[in-house]
Order: structure tokens, then sequence, then C-alpha cells
């Protein structure tokens, strides 16, 4: 939903160890970490759907739905048991000409599921820095999704297909700087069991045209990048405790800017598994050799408290704009979460430490570095639908990319209460987010989106963003309206400069200031 959109960036939407940075409040542009470590050059994939990462690395971008279904499994449909239509519209308007709108129809019936999406974004930045052309503000963003998923005894088949348009300018010494983005992916997956043999294929192809003009970028002109990933897996079902696999991994990926780049490399591992653990280990194959790779996953419960450890050795090839041959980035990831579920508490407590190594020094960056972040939350449980919760992020770096933030914050309370004799529910909700221990980081450029360090400022002051919002439920009627960033808010009731309540993340992007937004959602059944 959008209203979940409109809430502070800092908020944790796709799991418990990614954050969600935004530079404008409407989620258009920003960051995501994970585990405290600035993401970029990495793939993801949405509800099935796959993204190459190289110049496409902010998921929220592309609207609430991929930014809702970020890491997680296709939609199970094998307990439909009736036919459904669901249809549903949300509207957004609010400060600087947000107009947001979000359709989506979905048909079910047993064993078939047909999903369609369209998302419309228009915005024009407070300092009108995303309408770089003359006269009626134009949307900066269409998305049009759609899946179809089918289950037939032991047979699964999942096609989805995704076309998204972005279309804004950019803040720069040049006021003609613009980012034009067409994205076209598509994804293919199927799975059979026959007999203990379970096969799976996944097929996906992505293809990105970039066209941009910026001062941090090296590009002049359009830019055409595609890729091709096809996972292929088999697996014995044993009657004993564990399930035994191979599997094989196939990638493609071209550069045509004026000239052509084709990278090529292959996945290949061994792994044996079952509902509380799975081990792997295998190959990271190129044309110039091949790299070792390994993972480890197993969850614990020891009464009260529930753990998950995991560890992986990973490569990721250098960002393809800038090198003209494979090279590979080794990752070393140790993760381990423990959660405590009592009567009145939820408690969360999760650590990892990360390192990287790279044999040259791609764009300027480090060769070396490593981050260990820690996390915790807790959530009390009240009477009266009191809702509370509370978490704390650290990071620790030393030669890492990061974002320079080393503590953050997040405070949240909420309430529901009935009104008209139970006829309508009202809830609010009240949060503040705190970045603390605030240093020189790297940020994003807007275009090819690779890291640059940014030195400019000596000292950082600790940042405090704090959020309103209240929606009223009515029927199958939603309607919420927010302010976030009260502090400028405020700063305008009382005719006072923004001056002392600047927020930058990104030296590419303006201050990010105060936004208030009306939205209304309509579903429909059947």
């Amino acid at each position: 939903m959008l209203r979940n959109i409109l809430t502070f960036s800092a908020s944790i939407i796709f799991s418990q160890s990614i954050e969600n940075i935004s530079y404008d409040f409407i989620n258009h542009q920003g960051h995501i970490l994970n585990k405290g470590s600035l993401v970029w050059n990495e793939d993801w994939h949405s509800n099935g759907l796959f993204f190459d990462g190289t110049f496409a690395n902010y998921p929220s971008m592309y609207g609430p739905v991929i930014e809702d279904r970020v890491l997680k499994p296709i939609e199970d449909i094998s307990n439909l048991d009736s036919s459904k239509t669901l249809s549903y519209f949300d509207y957004v308007q609010g400060d600087y000409y947000l107009d947001n709108l979000d359709l989506g129809i979905k048909y079910s019936n047993p064993g078939r599921v047909i999903n369609l999406h369209a998302f419309k974004r228009r915005y024009a930045g407070a300092y009108n820095h995303y309408n770089y052309g003359i006269g009626t503000i134009s949307p900066i963003h269409y998305t049009f999704l759609g899946d179809y998923n089918i289950r037939r005894n032991n047979e699964k088949l999942f096609i989805s297909l995704g076309n998204f348009s972005s279309d804004y300018g950019l803040l720069d010494s040049s006021n003609s700087s613009f980012l034009d983005s067409r994205i076209t992916a598509s994804s293919l997956k199927y799975e059979n069991q026959y007999d203990s043999l379970l096969f799976k294929l996944d097929y996906n192809i992505f293809f990105q045209r970039l066209n941009g003009l910026h001062s941090s970028s090296i590009f002049e002109g359009v830019i055409y990048l595609t890729r091709t990933k096809i996972d292929g897996s088999m697996m014995i079902i044993s009657s004993n405790k564990y399930n035994y696999g191979l599997s094989y991994n196939l990638n493609k990926r071209s550069l045509n800017h004026y000239d052509v780049k084709n990278f090529n490399w292959n996945v290949i591992d061994l792994f044996i598994q079952n509902k509380k653990l799975k081990y792997s280990i295998g190959l990271n194959t190129f044309k110039d050799g091949h790299d070792l790779i390994f993972s480890s996953r197993s969850n614990f419960q020891l009464g009260l408290i529930r753990s998950k450890i995991n560890f992986e050795r990973s490569y990721k090839p250098y960002h393809i704009a800038y090198t003209d041959s494979l090279n590979f980035e080794q990752n070393d990831c140790i993760w381990i979460e423990n959660s405590l579920q009592m009567k009145r508490f939820k408690i969360g407590f999760d650590f990892a430490f990360q390192n990287f190594e790279r044999e040259f020094n791609h764009m300027g960056l480090p060769t070396k570095g490593n981050n260990f972040w820690i996390s915790l939350y807790l959530s009390p449980v009240f009477q009266n639908d009191l809702d509370f919760s509370i978490r704390y992020n650290r990071s620790i770096s030393n030669e890492y990319i990061s974002d320079g933030i080393g503590d953050r914050i997040k405070i949240q309370l909420g309430n529901k209460f009935n009104l008209f004799s139970n006829a309508m529910t009202l809830k609010y909700h009240v949060s503040i987010d705190g970045y603390m221990n605030r240093k020189n980081g790297y940020a994003l450029t807007p275009i090819e989106r690779y890291p640059v360090y940014q030195p400019e400022q000596a000292t950082l002051e600790n940042l405090w963003v704090p959020s309103f919002t209240v929606t009223s439920f009515v029927k199958n009627v939603e309607i919420s309206y927010a302010m976030h960033h009260l502090t400028n808010i405020i700063d305008d009731y009382l005719n006072r400069s923004y001056d002392s309540n600047q927020i930058v993340f990104n030296k590419y992007y303006p201050s990010v200031t105060r936004l208030a937004s009306l939205a209304i959602k309509w579903n429909f059944y059947n």
C-alpha cells in the first residue's frame, strides 16, 4: 500500500536486516543497507521477478508492490479452494505535486492465480528538481506488472513480466541533468516432482535502456544493459532426514555503449538440507579460473529462544561499467539471528560480521574492509491495542563501503480505537528516527549507482526525524493522512527557516524536507 511507502525511510521494509533510506519521503530515490552494508551492484528479486542490480538497486523506486515483495517467496496457492476476484485502487496526493495511483486486480481459483498491477508516480520535488522540463509536471515513473501462477498435481509454473519507465530531473550544476530508464524484466519458473526427484528451472531475462546526464557520470548517450540468468537444480527427496541435490547457475551480462562488453560466469554447487539446515559447497567458474564458494544455514530452538546461524562465502563481479575484464569481489558473512517470544515481550538480537576483498583498486574503492553490525529490537505487548516498538542498529566499519551512519534508532508508538458504534476504526502512528555517530561515508551516484566517498563535511550532527500518520477504516475504505519530518512542519507554522534542520544522506541530492499527504484506498471483493 502506498501509505506504507510514505512512512519514513528508515523503516525495516524488506526484512529485519534491511533498512531503507529515502532521499525524498516518497521512496523514489534512496539507498538500502543489508546488515549495515551499502547495497550496490547486487542482484535481487521481488515475488519471483528478477532484477539486475548494476544500475537498478533501489527497489522502492518501482512502486509499492515491488517494494513489499522484495526477497519474499512466490505465493503458495496450494490451499486455494474457491474462486475469487480481488481488486483495489490506492490514490495519494500531497505536497510538491505528489500524485500517486496504484491499481491492481487478482483472479484466483483452485490451482491458478493471475495478478495484474499498474502504478504511476508524479512528484516535482521540494526544489522542483525532478521536473526538468517546462510547463506541465509529468509523471516521473510508471510500473506495469503481470504474473501467472499455476499448480497441477506435482507441477508448478510461474510466469512474470514487468515494465518500468522512469524519466525525471536531477539536481546538478547543469539545469538539464536528468535520468531516463526503461526496464523490461521477465521470469519463468518451473518445478516438477517425479517420484523422489524434484526438478527446478528458473529462467530470467533483464533488459535496461539507460540515458542520463549528470556531472558525476562518465557516460554520454544511451547505455544498454542485458542480463540472462538461468538456474537449474535437481534434488533427491530421501525418506530419511536429509535431501541431497545439485544446482547450476548460468549468468550472461552485456553492456552496449560505444563498444560491447560481454561477461559470462557460472556457479555449480552440491547441497544437503532438511527443514532446519542447509549446507552447500561449490565453484564460481569463469573463463580465467574458478573460486570456491560455500554456505551454511542452521535453525535452533532452546526453550523460548529461536536462533538462526548463517555463514556464506560468495563472489560478485566488478561493476561492468568500469571494468574491461571479468573480475570478482570476495564476500564473507556470518549472520546470527536471535528472537525471544514471551507473553508480554518480543525481543530480537541480531549481529553480522562482513568482510570483502578485491584484487584491484576498482573505481578508487578500498581493496579490503570489514563491518560489524548489531541490531536490537524490543516490542512489549500492552492491553487496549497499544502498539510500541524500538529498534537500535549499530555499525562499526573498517575501510568498508557504508553510508557513514554509525548508530540508528527507531521508536514507534501507535494505537487504535472504534467510533460511531464500531462503524469506524481510527488508528494513529507516531515514529521518530534517529541517526547518530555520523561520519563521512559513501554516496551512490544518481545514474550509474556506484559508490563515491563524500568527505565534504568535517563534522556531522545527529539527525532526528519525527513523523505522524492517522488512518480511518470504514468497511473496505481506508483514508490516511501522513506528516513526515514534523520539525519542518513546525518551522513552517512558526515561519522559520529550514537551515537548522537539514537532512542530507547523499551529496548528489538536496536536503529532505517536510511532506504531508492524503491517501485513499478502496478494496473490492468479487
